[in-house]
């Protein structure tokens, strides 16, 4: 399990326009607010976003980070489990679960997504 509210304050700021949750979860791993992919190229490498999963007020999206910048790990697939939750007379979605699996550069671990961390 990774820390939530780090995902949370990452996208602290950024609003939520409408159901879009591939946005929300775009925000939550790069902290734009606008889905600019060519930003995502920039500093984290390719992210591509999955499409949302589930029904009603508990949904599930994928986000899939590639060649990333980094001397171990290659690529990073982050599923945030989000959830609608009572906000101030109102209602917002939040991510109540986050994991991560890691596809490591060749010789740095194993060469499929696992949990295991990159060496």
């Amino acid at each position: 399990m990774v820390d939530v509210g780090s995902f949370e304050r990452r996208r602290s700021g950024c609003s939520l326009v409408g159901e879009d949750l591939r946005l929300f979860a775009y925000q939550a791993v790069t902290g734009e607010c606008v889905w600019d992919p060519q930003a995502g190229v920039r500093r984290l490498g390719r992210v591509e976003v999955g499409a949302v999963e589930g029904a009603g007020d508990r949904r599930v999206v994928v986000v899939t980070t590639w060649s990333l910048e980094d001397d171990s790990v290659r690529d990073e697939r982050r599923r945030f489990e989000v959830a609608r939750v009572a906000v101030d007379g109102g209602s917002a979605w939040r991510i109540v679960w986050a994991g991560a699996v890691y596809r490591c550069w060749p010789g740095r671990g194993q060469q499929e997504f696992a949990k295991d961390l990159c060496i």
